[in-house]
């Protein structure tokens, strides 16, 4: 839940999708408020799993198999943040996180696998862990 919506992803159509819910966890205007695209990725990746929205509105997306990590706005562009398919940093990403605390709320924390199916480079694994990542000189425009 973010500001009044409910938010998830499709994995397999690479997008992230919201609806506004009212206080009882029903969607407003009877039940019929919209199912609204909030983000395609399609071109940035090929799979979304966990993410997190930002209080400046970013959404953190982690794309587990894609080993990737990407930053995307309603009505913008994604942004490739970090990772690659051959990169382990963020080999096979399954979750991002924030806290909202005063100094700590310009961390991201992802969580990483290790890239163990497949891995990124075909012959090296790591555990899992987690990454920080400092995203206060971030901006998404």
């Amino acid at each position: 839940m973010h500001r009044g919506y409910l938010y998830w992803t499709d994995s397999a159509t690479v997008r992230i999708y919201r609806v506004k819910l009212d206080w009882d966890g029903y969607r407003e205007e009877n039940g019929t408020a919209a199912v609204e695209t909030e983000a395609d990725s399609g071109s940035q990746a090929t799979f979304l799993d966990g993410f997190v929205i930002k209080n400046d509105g970013v959404t953190w997306v982690a794309t587990d198999s894609g080993n990737t990590l990407l930053a995307v706005r309603k009505g913008k562009k994604g942004v490739l943040v970090g990772g690659g398919e051959t990169e382990l940093t963020f080999a096979g990403a399954t979750a991002a996180a924030s806290r909202r605390g005063h100094k700590t709320q310009k961390t991201l924390y992802v969580t990483p696998c290790g890239g163990l199916r497949p891995p990124p480079n075909e012959t090296v694994t790591e555990g899992g862990r987690v990454v920080a990542v400092d995203t206060s000189g971030f901006r998404l425009r």
